[in-house]
């Protein structure tokens, strides 16, 4: 997004190929920068719709921005799957970038973000256990977790 932001406030217009849909296959190595920083943009959205899907399964939720979650309409292992799906396809198009840093980077995005969802889960078990309401200590756990790294 932040690329696509950038190209449109520029003063020097990207060639019209660049202004195209890219679809070349996921596999497919891009040469050109514009081109590699539009699937890093890619791969990082694939990676957060499939936090969500994993997330709407955790937390049980019903909706997703005022509509049916999809583990709502299509069931818990649908919107596993689904999430799944999504992570293998991102991995697969951040392979094909070629670059170890980008690949490290985002593979310890992708473990920070799991382990965050892990110690989220455990802490409020915890909390269930000893009969706590839950709530309001979700979200000062969370940015506790996250400020503190």
């Amino acid at each position: 997004m932040l690329v696509l932001m950038a190209s449109a406030f520029s003063a020097v217009l990207p060639s019209s190929h660049l202004l195209k849909v890219d679809q070349s296959p996921v596999n497919h190595h891009p040469l050109e920068p514009r081109r590699r920083q539009q699937r890093i943009a890619e791969i990082t959205e694939m990676i957060h719709v499939a936090s969500l899907l994993h997330d709407d399964v955790i937390d049980n939720a019903e909706t997703r921005r005022g509509l049916k979650a999809l583990n709502s309409a299509m069931g818990n292992k649908i919107a596993i799957l689904a999430g799944d799906f999504l992570l293998a396809r991102a991995s697969v198009s951040l392979a094909s970038l070629r670059n170890t840093e980008v690949i490290e980077l985002l593979s310890q995005v992708i473990e920070h973000l799991v382990s965050g969802e892990i110690l989220q889960v455990r802490h409020i078990w915890h909390l269930q256990q000893l009969h706590w309401p839950v709530a309001p200590f979700a979200g000062a756990f969370a940015t506790c977790i996250f400020c503190h790294r």
